[in-house]
């Protein structure tokens, strides 16, 4: 029965219809729908949709119900495959757009129409008959595999985005640099002259000497205040830096002088940025509570300009600066050097100077600490203390120098001891007077009360060899090392009490980094927390260079300020 059924393609049954058409068609499924119903209600929905779609006469039901035997798995298999054909047909003809539109058109068109019947069938004759069929199971089939043809991607692929997204990080970072360079070269360095009065505090007459721990306490005090109330104000990330340069006595108290720095872009006028520097104090000063009193009526604000700046930055010692005099923090230095040796920065170290022999070229370091004087050892002059025969060059470079002075004179300390090099130390006298810049300035010497305890960074400079016994360098070197203590460094296990008063020990017990030949008479420098660097040490002497519990040996500077002071009148 199937096979004829699916002879005949959609159709099941032929049968006799009212309205006088011969033959009529229910598709199969629409006949298996009713034949192979499982339960009375399906049975009956099925039966009702086929009599009410294609109107079939009663006696034609129950004539196609008794003729429908139960198929064989012969039948069923065909059935199955020509369906699975035809799905895979299909799903064939799916892929195809227009083919979709055209069959959509076609079903729309199409209308089934078979006539009509009527009469009256017992449905429990029918279903009397449907329900002795078994289920239809159709078997596993194996059906054509349909390989849909993979759609064209129309994004990029993964590596090809990466290397765009980079591409334009990199074209954003640039932009972002060129615009920042721009707004940056636009802006300069802003210097104002500040005198006020503080009407809490009097005078002391240490407050005349920069170096005394009066002055440097006070100053300090100062510039913190000056520091916190403009970082606080508008003027946040324009502020650079102040400076106290001079504490002058006054019949109120203390009048002071300050330098302040700022920077703002070149268009803004300089009059404009001496208003708000003004309103900032006064308003600073009327709302808050400080602990120095400070008058209002007696603020002075005057814009100068850098050589102007320049000469009074000079009046204080150890101080850095960029060529623009701005500040170079000792934090820039600290962050190059963790440890070990480096090439110096030019203006890093502007107290640097190189002794030469006129026909020997370069034997010691040394430190300016005025215009006219440097302070070096005293074991450099052991081949001649004649001054005619010795320079003195200024730089980071021994050729070219940045500047050359000859000497006037040379002065040895009388108790020099060459062999225990105890009061290692010595003053040159230069010929003329040094111009100050950025490049080069004075250290300060530092007042008896200075103790760095031990592990305190400290750092020391030359143009010495960087290995034993090695050659002179023409550029400078310098090196952070460590203070250690005069307990540990007269350890038996180390110079075993060699080290004399007036001498410290500087470096590390592992070695490794020292100064070392041709450092001798250079300095060791320290900076306190406001960016003022002081002499610590002269490089005296040391067993060889960077050897493990061999740290290099300074002359400790603070006992020698008496000594320095009665030669040269500090």
């Amino acid at each position: 029965m199937l096979a004829q059924a699916l002879d005949k393609g959609y159709c099941s049954h032929t049968f006799p219809v009212a309205n006088g058409v011969k033959q009529g068609c229910v598709p199969v499924p629409m006949l298996f729908s009713i034949i192979f119903s499982t339960t009375s209600d399906e049975f009956n929905e099925n039966k009702n949709s086929i009599k009410s779609s294609y109107h079939i006469d009663d006696n034609a039901m129950v004539e196609m119900a008794k003729e429908a035997t139960e198929p064989t798995n012969e039948d069923i298999t065909g059935l199955c495959q020509d369906m699975f054909s035809k799905m895979a047909t299909y799903q064939e003809e799916l892929q195809s757009t227009e083919w979709a539109q055209r069959r959509a058109k076609e079903n729309n068109e199409n209308n089934w129409d078979y006539g009509t019947n009527s009469g009256k069938v017992k449905d429990e004759d029918i279903q009397r008959i449907a329900t002795k069929r078994r289920p239809v199971a159709c078997p596993q089939a194996k059906y054509p595999q349909v390989n849909y043809p993979r759609r064209q991607n129309r994004f990029w692929s993964p590596l090809t985005l990466a290397v765009f997204t980079v591409v334009i990080v990199i074209i954003i970072v640039i932009a972002i640099g060129i615009v920042a360079r721009v707004v940056i070269a636009d802006e300069k360095t802003f210097y104002y002259l500040v005198t006020f009065k503080i009407t809490n505090i009097k005078y002391k007459e240490k407050y005349g000497r920069k170096t005394s721990r009066e002055f440097v306490e006070r100053s300090h005090q100062i510039e913190r205040m000056m520091t916190k109330i403009f970082r606080q104000s508008s003027h946040k990330g324009r502020y650079i830096k102040s400076h106290v340069i001079k504490l002058r006595p006054d019949k109120d108290g203390v009048k002071v002088v300050m330098l302040f720095l700022f920077r703002y872009p070149s268009s803004i006028d300089k009059v404009r940025i001496k208003k708000k520097i003004g309103s900032t104090l006064y308003q600073a000063l009327k709302t808050k509570t400080f602990s120095l009193a400070i008058s209002n009526p007696s603020i002075k604000i005057t814009p100068i300009d850098s050589m102007k700046t320049r000469d009074l930055l000079n009046s204080r010692c150890g101080i850095r600066t960029t060529s623009s005099s701005l500040p170079l923090t000792s934090a820039s230095t600290t962050e190059r050097i963790v440890m070990g040796t480096t090439a110096a920065l030019v203006g890093e170290w502007p107290w640097q100077a190189s002794l030469q022999l006129k026909d020997s070229g370069h034997q010691c370091g040394g430190s300016l600490i005025s215009n006219t004087w440097i302070v070096t050892a005293a074991h450099c002059f052991q081949k001649t203390k004649n001054p005619r025969q010795w320079i003195v060059t200024f730089g980071t470079t021994i050729t070219p120098p940045l500047a050359k002075q000859n000497v006037g004179t040379i002065i040895v300390h009388e108790k020099y001891n060459n062999i225990t090099h105890e009061n290692d130390i010595a003053l040159m006298q230069l010929a003329e007077n040094v111009e100050y810049s950025n490049e080069i300035q004075r250290v300060c010497l530092p007042e008896s009360y200075i103790k760095l305890p031990p592990q305190t960074s400290v750092f020391v400079t030359g143009f010495g060899s960087v290995v034993d016994d090695g050659p002179t360098q023409n550029l400078l070197h310098q090196a952070r090392v460590e203070i250690i203590s005069t307990d540990v460094c007269n350890g038996t296990d180390v110079y075993n009490g060699l080290i004399k008063k007036g001498m410290l020990c500087a470096g590390y017990m592992e070695g490794k980094v020292d100064a070392c030949k041709g450092d001798s008479g250079g300095p060791l420098v320290y900076p306190d927390h406001h960016d003022i660097w002081y002499l610590i040490g002269i490089v005296s002497w040391g067993e060889s260079c960077a050897l493990p519990k061999r740290p290099g040996v300074y002359t400790q500077v603070t006992q020698y300020r008496n000594w320095i002071n009665s030669k040269i009148g500090f």
